[in-house]
């Protein structure tokens, strides 16, 4: 017993044990976001497939592409992600610096609640409630 034990703590030692972080676990999968605005009426339906890309921002951190697959994709532009500490941002429009566009809330068990937000420099307007659903049997087909 005592040898299986430490055949196995030297294999952990030896192999590194890895944890798996929150901060891109979502990464290669799919995300679909609802829009609800302040009486309920659904504003628009977005579904991001969330790769391991590197995106060009504006904004500080570890920005990831999001890609547009399904609902009203016309209304973003370069969209991009960050994920850290399960709080998630998905910049919608990346096309400006100093003027930000972002579905941001928090993101557990594959359930995701948060808001639509206008920022930038000197404001910060919250927009609309926005619900959301990760779908992992997307993984990998994007």
């Amino acid at each position: 017993m005592i040898k299986s034990f430490i055949s196995f703590a030297l294999l952990i030692a030896l192999t590194g044990c890895s944890v798996p972080t929150l901060r891109h676990h979502y990464a290669g999968n799919v995300i679909s976001f609802i829009e609800i605005n302040s009486v309920g009426k659904e504003i628009r339906r977005l579904s991001f497939a969330l790769t391991q890309e590197s995106a060009e921002t504006c904004l500080a951190g570890e920005w990831k592409q999001a890609k547009a697959i399904s609902g009203d994709t016309g209304y973003t532009k370069n969209p991009a992600y960050t994920l850290k500490n399960g709080q998630l941002e998905v910049l919608l429009i990346n096309d400006k610096c100093d003027l930000y566009d972002s579905y941001i809330g928090k993101i557990s068990h594959g359930q995701f609640r948060g808001n639509h937000v206008d920022y930038g420099l000197g404001f910060n307007k919250t927009i609309n409630n926005v619900t959301g659903e990760y779908i992992p049997e997307h993984a990998g087909e994007y």
